[in-house]
């Protein structure tokens, strides 16, 4: 009796050092892209917003559900708007694409390898506890970091 009590704590103890040893992270909740860089170099994304002139927000919500979504939002701080004629404000509002964008798309992951397929093109990225790089053709990275 003692040895098939032994030998079922011992199973069980394998089995959770095999869970813990599988890589698997949970990416559920919600990211803010952070640094952005390629071969030339990296950048915040606050680096982007000390011109004054722009404030840019990229928010990731992975879901428990399987689904993801992006929200893009670039708008001219309220600082430059101030400074800025209708007519100007509205020419700078068409040339540089402000607004609100946002695309949905479903998830997977592999180990620690996220893809979030979203139309048009799926993304894979590395998660790294509260981070998930994502690296593009051409050599070129996003970093999102976890807010909640």
């Amino acid at each position: 009796m003692r040895k098939a009590i032994l030998s079922l704590a011992l199973a069980v103890a394998m089995m959770a050092a095999l869970a813990a040893c599988s890589g698997t992270v949970d990416p559920v909740g919600t990211y803010e892209a952070t640094k952005m860089g390629d071969s030339s170099g990296e950048y915040s994304m606050d680096d982007a917003e000390q011109n004054g002139f722009f404030e840019i927000s990229n928010a990731l919500e992975i879901k428990s559900d399987g689904s993801a979504t992006l929200t893009f939002t670039r708008t001219i701080s309220p600082e430059a708007e101030k400074q800025m004629s209708a007519q100007d404000l509205a020419t700078a509002n068409r040339i540089y694409s402000l607004g609100t964008e946002s695309g949905s798309g479903t998830w997977e992951m592999k180990g620690n390898e996220i893809t979030i397929s979203f139309p048009g093109s799926p993304w894979t990225g590395m998660v790294d506890d509260d981070t998930i790089t994502f690296n593009y053709d051409g050599g070129s990275y996003t970093v999102f970091e976890k807010i909640k």
